[in-house]
């Protein structure tokens, strides 16, 4: 039966077709397309889903709104199609209405019930898209049912931008009307201003500029109106905004004004325009670049001409140097180069990099341009900062015509850039074969190298380009050159895999065994980089199989570390040796077990290599291939019979390597082979201890469960315990202890596993330790140090609490006597002398020595200490066995708060030491003044009797004196005052005779005191022990006579002194002083003291420099410091020079201090403060190392030792026990730096 077209309007027809066949979409939309209304809705009876897509991803729905058809769309409505169903591109049906402009069907959906702000995927709603549309009809009655008039789209754009771009001004109206916000932007800052200026738009850009538009609004990239319509050319814009005020050389964020964008894209109307406006020609954008420039540089020869004309700078440059004849001759455009010339631009003008005009134009090939700027007398070998010149530009891009002509200008052919490149290896590295053809015939050096030794026939061979090479060599190139690592041509071409060249290479008889300066061939470059067929070629053509580089490497060592399985057969059937090694004993097996290449080591052994070789260093192929985790190399080498525990030099096994670079699977493999799992090497060290030493916890586990020996030691006691403690791992502790490890071993120097975790601060592994342990928590190393010891020593607040919780002895005393609560006090540990005096310490327990924690911390100087041991009632006046008590050692040390503070809770002040001394003298004797005159106070307040010794003083100094503190003016401390040589101090120091001073008044221009009495003290100052005016005559004449003169510079007054500017010459008896061009502090003197010899008279150490400084207010600046020239020698002085150290001074500390105190340079000089203290840390270390020495000399006797007083008696002591722990003691007690004794065996001071 022949089929009625459903179209046709037959609906019998159709009737008869619906009967007898399938409907679906097609007949759906066959009848949609022909708009039979009947037909349609006949097919729709049928049961045809109303909202199925049709051929082209719409819906009938959206298509008939997007028509406009009323009806079709109220009869797709009433069969219960969907509003919300959108088509293919997301629009759904009031969108395609209001778009289309179709009212009808729009005010029809909206009355259906569909949403007034529906919108499309890209977020347009039905007001913007009418607005788009310019249906002022949809706009209004989408405004009358309350269409939201500021609602955008993703981008920001309203209906209102969206009407102004589209330039329909009466929807602008009917918008702005209603309340649309004229300057509403996008997300990108665009307004709808821009955008009607942009598109040109003048009836629109007036109406928004009546409405209040923002003329000079901006966007994101600073943009304005303006800008947008200048870049689009749209000159009655332009002129609009212009005359509505807008900013004529506004600029963007990039620095681009409205004359720039015109200028860019060629609007020379605009561009003329904005001139007659009087527009800025001379700005420039972010990067330099003027209006004239960018125009240039885009071709556009009337913007030039406008810009020219309009007094531009032709030679204007930007940034970088480039100008507009440049720029032209970038762009290729030979007529405005030579517009731009017959303008008068300098034509050989460079840019930043060198570049000139000519150098543009030959590398872009431009012929014309190129005899244009030589016709204007371009400078035709002028080279770049590289050195590159336009002839080389030229033939590296091949422009044959270009290069002859620059050759016929005079171009040198020879000349070569900073990298040694010239015109033919220019067109070598360009590839251009008809260029080197070229060159050559012109003359080109054919064997001229570039700065790496490559001639061209290297470069040619590298680059593989045999037709090159092949016309090199006719051209007669030596065929055996070398560049600077030795490589030929043939060397070269083999690198790189070039098989044509190589075979040519030797066909003109190229050396097939020519190394590089290491000795690598053509043969070896080819085997490491797996080019067989090169390779077979060099062996046929004589190469030598096992030559060797100068590090002993052959063909097959290269190929094997590689895997390059073809090319080892290769060497192998031609004769290769398979055991050959390289200097470090690597052979071919090693070699590839060291990269893990599992077929090359089948093949070797396959092949009879000996598996047993070694490196230099014993390590064999098993070895090197489980450092690096090849487990499949490790397979092969034990399928092969390596022997699975070899050791190497150092003892290390396979297994050990394992645990040493945490190579877990490797380690798995060699267990699983039967591997000793202890076996140690020299040094002790086994497998478990080293991963546990590395903190490879897997690694440990896996050893623990193989059967490694927790409890394994080293000679020096360690375990690996010890060493999972030592590096902080929790986990690898918890598994040792897990599996047996003992909790209570002790290591070097009787150590304990709870006193390593303590000392590195391990509290969760000490936490794990003591709930395992059993051990006695008092239990002493051989220092007596107990674990409650090192957790105070080592500031461990955690630690000390665990451990008392554990009942620790909190009194027990270690080899020297000293409790924890000692320890906690010297150091200044407040919370943990607390912590130990609530948990029971006995605040009056003395050490070795007597000392108890009152006594060394106010020997320390611990303020806050002793007012927690007073608080306790510690004894204030126990001695020491040198008779000595706590306000004593305050007093010494300079602790005035201290000394108040224990002379408030008592302590005497009438008691002496063994010296016969009390507090009073030992504080005077050390020049602690402050000291002396707190107790003389002390004793006025408390009417107490003065000590024997105690002395009235009888003034008051406003500042201290500068002094030598403490121990280290050991003899002669009493000062002597002589007029103007003010105090002076006299003592031994480090050994060294010294004396050094504080001038009262500023120093005279005289030298130092020459005669023995001066510097002894003993003779008065002349000039002021005179009472008459003609014995101070006489004596003046003497005084001179007998110290040298400083000879004055009239200059020096108002001058101030530079290091640049000073020389001092020493004198045996003084110090002369000649002054220069002198900027700096005033230097009021300087003087240079003599000195005696060395205390043991053996050698003379040069004489004291003192210098004197003093600053705008009087106060002394000063420095003092041992010179170690010899009297007598004149020593330059500048900034940055310095004495060699004496060897008067034993370490470099004392040399630095010396050179701080003397520093010229003020801001480089040490403060006198913080050198008393580091002179007062020199002292505590001699004191030091005296007790040390007596520690460790001999002499004892039974009853004690015998101290002698001032009157010679002889008073017995303490016995005190001389031992070797003693002074391991004393050793650990100096600081709390001491390094752990457990590791190295040694201890040590820090």
């Amino acid at each position: 039966m022949e089929k009625t077209n459903a179209t046709d309007g037959n609906l019998d027809a159709v009737t008869s077709q619906l009967g007898d066949t399938h409907v679906d979409a097609t007949a759906l939309q066959s009848a949609f397309d022909n708009g039979q209304l009947d037909a349609v809705r006949l097919v729709l009876q049928t049961g045809v889903d109303v909202n199925m897509t049709i051929a082209d991803g719409s819906t009938c729905l959206v298509r008939a709104a997007g028509e406009g058809q009323v009806d079709m769309v109220r009869l797709l409505l009433q069969n219960g199609a969907d509003v919300g169903v959108a088509d293919a591109e997301g629009d759904p049906p009031l969108i395609a209405a209001a778009a289309g402009g179709h009212d009808d069907v729009v005010r029809l959906l909206l009355e259906s019930g569909d949403s007034i702000e529906r919108t499309s995927a890209d977020g347009n709603t039905p007001l913007i898209c009418a607005a788009q549309q310019g249906s002022v009809a949809v706009v209004k009655l989408l405004l009358e049912k309350g269409a939201d008039i500021h609602r955008t789209n993703e981008h920001g754009s309203t209906a209102l931008l969206w009407a102004a771009d589209c330039g329909h001004l009466g929807v602008v109206e009917l918008l702005m009307e209603n309340g649309s916000v004229v300057d509403q932007s996008t997300h990108y800052g665009a307004t709808p201003l821009m955008s009607a200026a942009s598109n040109g738009h003048a009836a629109v850009t007036r109406f928004l500029l009546e409405k209040g538009a923002a003329i000079d609004m901006a966007d994101e990239e600073g943009l304005t109106a303006l800008h947008s319509a200048a870049e689009d050319g749209q000159i009655d814009v332009v002129r609009i905004l212009l005359e509505s005020g807008a900013e004529i050389d506004a600029a963007s964020q990039s620095g681009y004004t409205p004359l720039i964008c015109a200028a860019q894209e060629g609007h020379a109307d605009v561009v003329q325009f904005l001139l007659t406006k009087k527009a800025d020609f001379k700005k420039a954008d972010e990067n330099g670049l003027t209006a004239l420039i960018w125009a240039a540089f885009h071709g556009h020869l009337e913007v030039v001409r406008e810009l020219l004309d309009n007094g531009d700078d032709v030679d204007k440059t930007n940034e970088t140097g480039n100008t507009a004849l440049s720029c032209a001759a970038q762009a290729n455009k030979a007529d405005l180069v030579e517009f731009i010339l017959s303008r008068g631009a300098q034509v050989d003008l460079p840019n930043s990099f060198g570049s000139t005009p000519l150098f543009f134009a030959a590398q872009e090939g431009n012929i014309d341009i190129v005899r244009l700027l030589l016709g204007y007398g371009a400078s035709v070998d002028l080279p770049l900062n590289a050195g590159a010149t336009p002839l080389m530009m030229a033939a590296a891009e091949g422009h044959i015509d270009v290069v002859q002509l620059l050759l016929n200008s005079g171009a040198d052919i020879e000349k070569v850039n900073d990298g040694g490149y010239h015109a033919l290896s220019c067109a070598i590295e360009g590839g251009h074969l008809d260029m080197v053809n070229f060159l050559l015939a012109n003359g080109a050096p054919i064997d001229l190298p570039i700065k790496t030794g490559a001639t061209p026939l290297i470069s040619a061979a590298l680059d593989g380009r045999v037709d090159i090479v092949q016309v090199l060599l006719e051209s007669g190139a030596d065929i055996e050159k070398r560049e600077q690592l030795g490589f030929t041509a043939l060397v070269g071409a083999s690198q790189n895999g070039h098989i044509d060249v190589v075979r040519f290479l030797l066909e003109k008889g190229a050396f097939v065994n020519s190394g590089g300066q290491n000795g690598s061939t053509a043969l070896m470059w080819a085997a490491s980089r797996d080019y067989e067929e090169i390779v077979q070629i060099l062996l046929e053509n004589g190469a030598v199989v096992d030559q060797t580089t100068q590090s002993g490497t052959t063909a097959l060592i290269s190929a094997a570390q590689e895997n390059n399985i073809g090319i080892i057969q290769i060497l192998l059937n031609n004769g290769a040796t398979i055991d050959i090694a390289a200097d470090d004993g690597a052979t071919a097996l090693v070699a590839t077990a060291a990269k893990g290449h599992s077929d090359a080591i089948r093949l070797l052994l396959k092949r009879g290599a000996d598996i047993d070789k070694a490196l230099t260093n014993g390590h064999r192929g098993l070895t090197t291939a489980a450092q690096y985790g090849h487990i499949d190399a490790i397979e092969a080498l034990l399928q092969g019979g390596a022997f699975i525990d070899a050791v190497s030099d150092d003892g290390s096994t396979a297994l050990l390597i394992t645990g040493i670079f945490g190579q877990l699977d490797a380690a798995r493999t060699l267990v699983n082979h039967g591997a000793s799992i202890d076996l140690a090497d020299t040094f002790g060290n086994t497998p478990l201890m080293v991963a546990a030493d590395n903190k490879y916890d897997d690694l440990v586990k896996l050893l623990l469960e193989a059967g490694a020996s927790v409890n394994a030691k080293r000679e020096n006691g360690d375990t690996p315990l010890v060493f999972a403690i030592l590096g902080g791992n929790f986990e690898c502790v918890r598994l040792m202890l897990d599996h047996g490890a003992d909790a209570d071993q002790t290591g070097n120097n009787s150590c304990s596993t709870l006193q390593i975790a303590v000392t590195y601060g391990h509290m969760e592994a000490l936490k794990l330790l003591l709930s395992r342990s059993t051990a006695n928590i008092d239990a002493q190393d051989d220092d007596g140090d107990t674990v409650l010891h090192s957790a105070v020593q080592y500031d461990q607040i955690e630690a000390v609490r665990l451990v008392l919780d554990r009942q620790a002895g909190v009194n027990v005393a270690n080899s020297v006597g000293w409790s924890p609560l000692i320890v906690s006090s010297q150091q200044g540990l407040v919370d943990i002398t607390t912590l130990l005096l609530e948990n029971g310490a006995e605040v009056n327990k003395e050490s070795s020595d007597g000392r108890t924690a009152l006594m060394v911390a106010a020997d320390e100087g611990h303020l806050e200490i002793t007012r927690v041991l007073l608080s306790q009632n510690a004894n204030v006046n126990i001695m020491d066995l040198e008779n000595q008590t706590a306000l004593m050692k305050a007093a010494h040390r300079g602790h005035e708060e201290i000394v108040r503070l224990l002379l408030d809770n008592g302590a005497a002040m009438d008691v002496t030491d063994n010296s016969g001394r009390d507090a009073y003298e030992i504080a005077r004797m050390n020049c602690r003044y402050q000291i002396t005159y707190l107790f003389h106070d002390y004793q006025a307040a408390n009417s107490l009797t003065p000590a024997k010794n105690t002395v009235t003083p009888n003034f008051r100094q406003s500042r201290r004196d500068w002094y030598i503190p403490s121990r280290e003016v050991r003899k002669e401390q009493e000062p002597f005052s002589a007029g103007s040589f003010g105090k002076v101090y006299r003592g031994w120091w480090l050994s060294t005779r010294v004396v050094s001073r504080l001038s009262p008044s500023p120093p005279t221009r005289r030298g130092a005191p020459s005669t023995e009495k001066h510097v002894s003290g003993k003779k008065r100052d002349t000039r002021t022990s005179c009472r008459s005016s003609v014995l101070a005559t006489k004596a003046r004449q003497t005084h001179r006579a007998q110290r040298p003169q400083m000879q004055p510079d009239p200059r020096e007054q108002g001058r101030r002194g530079n290091a640049d500017g000073l020389r001092i010459k020493l004198l045996g008896d003084g110090a002369e002083r000649r002054r220069r061009d002198c900027r700096g502090d005033p230097l009021e003197g300087a003087r240079g003291h003599p000195q005696g010899q060395t205390r043991d008279s053996q050698r003379a150490v040069g004489c004291v420099l003192v210098r004197y400084v003093r600053g705008g207010g009087g106060d002394l600046r000063g420095a003092v410091g041992l010179t170690c020239a010899r009297p007598g020698s004149e020593v330059p002085r500048d900034s940055k020079e310095v004495y060699a150290s004496s060897k008067a001074f034993v370490s470099d500390a004392q040399w630095r201090l010396v050179l701080g105190l003397c520093a010229f340079d003020p801001s480089d000089r040490m403060k006198l403060s913080d050198a008393i203290e580091v002179i007062r840390g020199f002292a505590e270390e001699e004191r030091f190392q005296e007790r040390l020495q007596e520690m460790k000399g001999v002499g004892d006797t039974a009853n004690g030792v015998g101290i002698g007083d001032k009157s010679g008696d002889t008073v017995h002591l303490k016995q005190f026990k001389k031992a070797a722990g003693n002074v391991r003691a004393l050793l650990k007690m100096k600081s709390v730096g001491r390094s752990f004794s457990g590791l190295g065996g040694d201890v040590t001071a820090a």
